[in-house]
Formats: structure tokens, sequence, C-alpha cells
């Protein structure tokens, strides 16, 4: 899979009593269409941004059997997955984190009558939305936020929306 970016979101600590150790994660990322030709994506109540389904690798999980489990979890659907998009890799100095996010583009498949959030997902009010790639592009390009956490996701998810665009006719 091709790497198509480095983000980094807050600083390096420099000298001797710094802790620049980095938590590493795996993480996956899917732009999921429907018959429509619009993408799923988790809109934050909290936070008012836009990102796509996807989430962490547990240990013992594919890349596959994880992003199966994450649009099961927050889009509510089974998916075909269709054509490998890339990788970004972020290091966000300001989580301690250092973690690579892959992304591929699908297609729903059936639906699983609901949801299954995390607490966190809830607390944030993930609610799903269903935008085309360039409505969502315009929504995230008018995101603004002091919150790195928020900048640095919806920058990655941009990247891959836009790259996606390139792959397949949408």
């Amino acid at each position: 899979m091709k790497l198509l970016a480095t983000l980094t979101s807050g600083v390096e600590k420099k000298g001797p009593d710094s802790d620049n150790t980095l938590r590493p994660r795996t993480a996956v990322r899917i732009v999921l269409f429907n018959d429509r030709k619009q993408i799923a994506l988790l809109r934050s109540s909290k936070g008012n941004h836009l990102k796509l389904p996807g989430g962490g690798v547990e240990n013992g999980e594919s890349l596959m059997q994880a992003l199966h489990r994450e649009v099961s979890e927050e889009v509510g659907f089974t998916c075909e997955i269709m054509v490998e998009v890339g990788y970004i890799h972020e290091y966000r100095w300001d989580e301690k984190l250092d973690q690579i996010s892959y992304c591929y583009i699908g297609h729903i498949l059936r639906d699983l009558g609901q949801r299954a959030l995390t607490d966190e997902e809830i607390r944030h009010g993930h609610d799903l939305d269903w935008l085309t790639p360039d409505e969502a592009i315009t929504q995230m390009e008018s995101f603004k936020s002091d919150d790195l956490t928020h900048v640095i996701m919806t920058n990655r998810d941009k990247l891959f929306i836009s790259t996606s665009q390139t792959l397949i006719s949408v």
C-alpha cells in the first residue's frame, strides 16, 4: 500500500528530561459508498467535525477484520472492500501517539439494522451522515478548530476522500 502523507500535530519536546515515547497504533478507515454515490461520515455534535468510519486494529485482528468490525459498529452495515486507497502516518506529539491509518474504498451490502457505538463515540455524539465526496470535502474545508486532534483527523480524512476520487469514478 502506498504512503500518501505524513502528518504531525503538536511539538516534539527537546531536552534530557523529555519523554518522546510515542504509543504505536494501527488504524483502518473506509470511504464507504452507498448506491446513491454518497459516502458514510460520522459527524461529531460535540466538536462539529466529520470523520470517516474506522478505528484501531485490536490485538489479533487483521486489517480487513478490523475494517469490517468498524463498519458494522459505526455505520451498521456489512460491506464489500473494493480498492486500497493508501496509508497516512500520523505523529501526534500532543497525544504521544504514532499512528498509521490504512484506508480502503468499499460499498455497503446489507443493513444490520443498528449501530454499536462505543461509550466514547456516544459521548461525542457521532451521528451518521451520507454526503457526496465533494460535499464532504467542502464541509471539512470549512471546519475550524484549535483542537489539534480534530485538525489532523480532518486533514487525514480529506486526503483519503480526495485520493479515493482519483481511484474510482464517482
